[in-house]
């Protein structure tokens, strides 16, 4: 080009890739003023031969891991990422269940302890809760904040009755058919648990005999589990402070409901 003629210039990438994975650097030997557009420059010819490079970085976007270990600190858009819970010393991965989540959301590849997904355009923080699975004699409950209906199943423990001891604890008093504060736990009574932040309680103590629930035609609180014969009832339960219909009339420990008959 002759001195002064505009050069124009365009990144060579690979093939199927987008110009916006990737950040661009343009440098010339001797050095020229670039107007440099991302895969594109140009620049005015000086009197005299110039080479010119660009370097194209294939752009990458942190990953951040809370409750679990990731394969990569960084990702490129649509890498896969491979994650793993974090278990405590000497644990069974059978005696566990596993929630994950992101922020943005993603699409998770869901293996129990182990999870995958697909780097989006930007930075990820992904979180795995582990949760310790219920047993006759252990409960696992996750409160959301505000309240929550709950149940126990079991006959807890000194320490569990302490911890629930700290919250703010309604049940239904049927000999005065209102609602009372509660300090003392049965095995089978369902109780309104309010929580000022989400949190995981986990309870423990003596299993007990699971009863089999009265067929009556009224609404009654119930929260025995495992739990037999249900599907004779309505159930509903506590869900976004809102009661809902529990579908195919399945219970889940630690959780209360309303039962009635069906018709």
């Amino acid at each position: 080009a002759a001195r002064g003629e505009a050069v124009n210039l365009a990144a060579v990438l690979p093939p199927d890739a987008e110009v916006a994975d990737y950040d661009f650097a343009w440098s010339a030997v001797p050095e020229v003023d670039f107007a440099a557009d991302g895969a594109t420059a140009s620049f005015a010819m000086p009197a005299g031969p110039v080479a010119v490079a660009c370097t194209a970085t294939l752009r990458t976007y942190a990953v951040t891991a809370e409750g679990c270990t990731a394969d990569r600190e960084a990702a490129a858009r649509g890498e896969a990422v491979n994650l793993a819970a974090v278990l405590p010393p000497d644990a069974e991965v059978a005696d566990y269940d596993f929630a994950w989540s992101a922020v943005p959301e993603v699409e998770f590849t869901d293996n129990g302890i182990t999870a995958s997904f697909e780097m989006p355009a930007g930075a990820v923080t992904v979180n795995c809760i582990v949760i310790e699975r219920n047993t006759a004699s252990r409960r696992t409950i996750q409160l959301l904040k505000g309240w929550n209906l709950v149940a126990l199943s079991l006959s807890p423990d000194a320490e569990s009755l302490a911890k629930l001891r700290e919250f703010t604890v309604w049940t239904l008093d049927s000999t005065q058919s209102a609602y009372v504060q509660n300090q003392e736990f049965s095995p089978y009574g369902i109780y309104w648990l309010y929580a000022s932040a989400p949190r995981t309680l986990v309870l423990t103590g003596e299993a007990v005999e699971v009863p089999v629930p009265k067929e009556e035609d009224y609404w009654q609180p119930f929260g025995t589990y495992p739990a037999n014969h249900m599907q004779n009832f309505n159930v509903w339960k506590w869900e976004d402070e809102q009661f809902v219909s529990q579908p195919d009339s399945q219970i889940e420990p630690g959780r209360g409901y309303f039962i009635r008959r069906s018709n």
